[in-house]
């Protein structure tokens, strides 16, 4: 019925043995140290590998200040004010009272959340140059050859020393 309702003939269902070197690698993994978040990291290298991708290092967390709510009114949309106190002063010989509006705020992007992010990424590339010594000098692998090639340590360096120049 399942084949009927997708138009077609589905071929295979059996199961295989997987790579000898993806074993190597599956065991390389589940003995990370815990120095560099063991069994944490071994699953955010797997999935990133899975993925085809690297992880980032927060360099997309501009700090931005956002008003906490917004109103819309004829003239546009606003920021939502609240009184947060009252101001005396005098015009022309007389004492007026006003009312003090200010805005709450929320920071997105805090910059706790880029070294956050900093910090991740360092523990990843120290678990990748974990993986690569542990290859290059217990081997393991026949089929694939490990290179001394790392993504770079520390990214955002490279970034803030293009934007002095």
């Amino acid at each position: 019925m399942r084949q009927a309702e997708l138009g077609c003939r589905v071929q295979g269902g059996g199961t295989s043995e997987p790579h000898p070197e993806a074993d190597a690698v599956a065991d390389a993994l589940a003995q990370l140290p815990e120095g560099v978040s063991g069994s944490r990291m071994a699953l955010v290298i797997a999935d990133l590998c899975r993925a085809g991708e690297t992880l980032g290092w927060g360099s997309e967390f501009a700090p931005q200040v956002q008003p906490i709510d917004w109103k819309q009114t004829k003239h546009g949309r606003f920021a939502v004010t609240e009184t947060c106190g009252k101001a005396r002063y005098t015009s022309r010989g007389k004492v007026r009272e006003v009312d003090l509006r200010c805005c709450p705020i929320t920071i997105e992007n805090h910059p706790r959340d880029q070294a956050r992010a900093r910090r991740d990424y360092l523990l990843w590339w120290a678990a990748l140059k974990e993986l690569r010594d542990t290859f290059r000098i217990y081997g393991g692998l026949t089929a694939h050859q490990v290179t001394e090639a790392l993504p770079p340590m520390k990214p955002w360096e490279a970034k803030r020393a293009r934007r002095a120049a």
